[in-house]
C-alpha cells in the first residue's frame, strides 16, 4: 500500500505541484498594494512561548490524547474491574476522534 501511496503523490500531486507553479509564476503581474504603505520596515514583535511550535505540537496533541486515554481508562475498567460500560456513544466519539487523528498522522 505504500507503493501505491507513492505512486499516486509521484503520479498526480507532483505534475500537478510543477504545473500550477508555472502557472502561477506565468500569470502573475507586479504587486499593487490596495492601500497607502511606507518604505519603512516596522519592528516585529517577539512571540509568545504559547505561540512556538514545541508548544503547539504539544497543546495540539494533548486533547485527543486524553479523550482516548480517558476512553480506554472506562473500558479496560469495565473489563478488569466487573463494572458495566454504558457510555457507547462517547466511546463511539473517541474512535471517530482517534480515526482523525490516525488519518492526519498517516497523511
Amino acid at each position: 500500500t505504500i507503493v501505491i501511496v507513492l505512486a499516486l503523490f509521484v503520479l498526480v500531486n507532483l505534475p500537478l505541484t510543477v504545473l500550477g507553479g508555472v502557472a502561477g509564476r506565468n500569470i502573475a503581474s507586479t504587486f499593487k498594494a490596495p492601500c497607502r504603505t511606507t518604505k519603512m520596515p516596522r519592528q516585529i514583535p517577539e512571540v509568545p512561548f504559547y505561540r512556538s511550535g514545541v508548544a503547539q505540537v504539544m497543546l495540539a496533541g494533548f486533547l485527543p490524547f486524553s479523550a482516548i486515554s480517558i476512553e480506554l481508562h472506562y473500558i479496560f475498567a469495565s473489563i478488569w474491574g466487573h463494572k458495566v460500560y454504558t457510555l457507547f456513544g462517547i466511546l463511539f466519539l473517541a474512535f471517530v476522534l482517534c480515526s482523525v487523528v490516525t488519518s492526519f498522522i498517516v497523511i
